[in-house]
């Protein structure tokens, strides 16, 4: 093999390797955008039974939190669990101190 082929090869398996890292990339960012609308959805549940319990039972408010359901609520909370402890996540935050400051 002389120098030219070694260069076409060592090209080519960095466009391949730019198309993989690239892939990766995409699918962390989708990844990365689910969980931040998950997380926002469960900041919410948080406020809601945070101010559940400020509520005076019996009022209007009591009355409109406590229609929610607590299984729900459990559900989501063991989900974002999950999801902070799967592996893109946590390679995610790596790169990511924005990433790191929300899952704080």
């Amino acid at each position: 093999m002389n120098t030219t082929d070694l260069d076409g090869i060592s090209l080519e398996q960095a466009l391949i390797d730019f198309e993989v890292a690239n892939a990766r990339v995409i699918d962390l960012t989708a990844r990365l955008t689910s969980l931040s609308k998950e997380l926002l959805q469960a900041k919410t549940e948080l406020a809601t039974v945070k101010l559940r319990n400020s509520a005076p039972e019996g009022s209007a408010p009591y009355r409109a939190i406590n229609v929610g359901d607590v299984a729900e609520l459990e559900q989501l909370r063991d989900k974002l669990r999950q999801l902070r402890a799967s592996r893109a996540v946590q390679i995610a935050s790596v790169f990511s101190g924005k990433l790191r400051q929300v899952l704080a």
